[in-house]
Parts: structure tokens; sequence; C-alpha cells
């Protein structure tokens, strides 16, 4: 396992199982990833960078994506935390196709060294996390286990939804939701509980973990249009998480 590096997971909308498939008519993934990466390349031209998709290797040939790993769609968001658990790095930074970067972003790294992940939050709703940017180590058991924990929970629900034969919404399996759902289990009471949910709750209350400052790791749209009404400096914001962006002029 290489010790640190960037993943993108970039699945075809259209290629999506499930009969419900997330705004596939509206999606530019492929162009999104591509503007991303070489965003993200300008600034940090070392970091070594691995694409987990299904589309055609070689439109990425002209990128500076270093490796492509093969992998299937699925329902909802299950591709995006089966690459998140399956990165080849130790210390790995993930981002949503629809990033920009606009600066060095080895502090990300860093921080790793007194944490288990690192992630934002909504900006409308503080007590969401937002799983767009997500650093995280995978030295570390727990955050091992978490990570498959989580795409447990993601394939169950899979699972629920088929079975019910009810229409749900074509988010399904949401990994955000799934996500916030697990670290919630820290404040349950584990007495009584059957033997998963207490695996969840001790999984929750072992991690330790680092909110980062939007405003600098994760500028979303809303956000983004608050600060252009303040005194901002946009030189310090070194990842923007907005589809179609190119920079801060």
């Amino acid at each position: 396992m290489n010790n640190f590096g960037v993943i993108y997971v970039a699945v075809n909308p259209q290629t999506s199982p499930s009969p419900f498939k997330f705004n596939s008519h509206k999606k530019s993934i492929l162009r999104d990833v591509l503007n991303s990466i070489n965003s993200l390349k300008k600034s940090n031209p070392d970091l070594n960078v691995t694409v987990f998709s299904d589309f055609n290797k070689e439109l990425f040939c002209e990128s500076s994506v270093d490796k492509i790993i093969p992998i299937k769609n699925d329902f909802g968001f299950i591709p995006k935390v089966f690459g998140i658990k399956n990165s080849p790095y130790e210390k790995t930074v993930f981002l949503d196709c629809d990033t920009y970067i606009a600066q060095n972003i080895s502090d990300l790294f860093d921080q790793l060294e007194s944490f288990d992940f690192c992630v934002g939050t909504e900006f409308l709703d503080k007590e969401i996390l937002n799983t767009g940017v997500l650093d995280f180590n995978k030295n570390n058991d727990i955050l091992v286990n978490f990570l498959e924990l989580w795409l447990d929970r993601m394939l169950s629900t899979k699972a629920k939804v088929i079975s019910e034969q009810k229409k749900f919404s074509n988010k399904t399996p949401d990994d955000q939701g799934c996500f916030n759902g697990i670290l919630r289990m820290q404040h349950k009471n584990p007495d009584g509980r059957p033997d998963f949910i207490k695996n969840m709750i001790n999984i929750a209350r072992s991690l330790h973990w680092n909110i980062l400052d939007n405003k600098i790791w994760n500028c979303r749209n809303a956000q983004y249009k608050h600060l252009l009404e303040s005194d901002w400096d946009f030189n310090q914001t070194k990842i923007f998480h907005m589809r179609g962006f190119n920079g801060h002029e």
C-alpha cells in the first residue's frame, strides 16, 4: 500500500442498475472529474491520483491520473463508498468529481497524524457532515472497520429497497446519510441492544476525527455566495466544491 494519495470515483450515471438513476441525463461526471484532476495536478503535481471508474480507460489518457481501477456501477452512491473502502493508499484524500483544487492540499495529509479522518459539514446545517471532501488514515483497524461497516450498511439499504418493491430516491443508498447515521450512534446507549448495534456504537465511539473549515477545504455554492458578500480572502480557499467551477477571479 502506498503511503498517501488522492482518489476519485467516477461512474457513468446511465450505467447504474437502479431503476431510479441519479440525474443521469444532467450529469457530466467525466468532464467534472477530468477538470478536478487537472486542477489538482496544477497545484499538487507530485500527488498520486487513482480513479475508480467504469468509463473507458482511454478517456483518461490525456489526464494526469496515475492509476485507473475498473469498477461496476451500482445503486445510488455504493460505488463511492466502495472506492473509499478500497483506496490503495494508507493516507487518502477522497474528492468528489465536482471539486476544484486551487492550492496545495498537503495539510490534509498532515492532519492524519492526529486524526483517523477529517471531514467538513454542510454550510446550511452544521450537524450534517459532508462527504464530498474526506481524508482518512487506513493505518488504523477501527477506521478500516468503520469503512467496512459503511459499505455494509449501503448494501443492506440496497437489499431492503429491492425487497420492498417500492419507489425510492434516486440517491438511494445515500453515502452521506449512512455516514452520518453511523457516527450518530456514538450517542446511543448500547445496553440491551443487538450485537450489530453495539458494534456500530463501539466503532463510532472509538473514532477520532476533525471537522474541516469549509471556507478552506470544502467551499460549496451557498457558502461561496455568502463569502462573496464578506471580506473573505479566497486565496485561503484550497478546495471549491461546485460543478463547473474553474477558479475564483
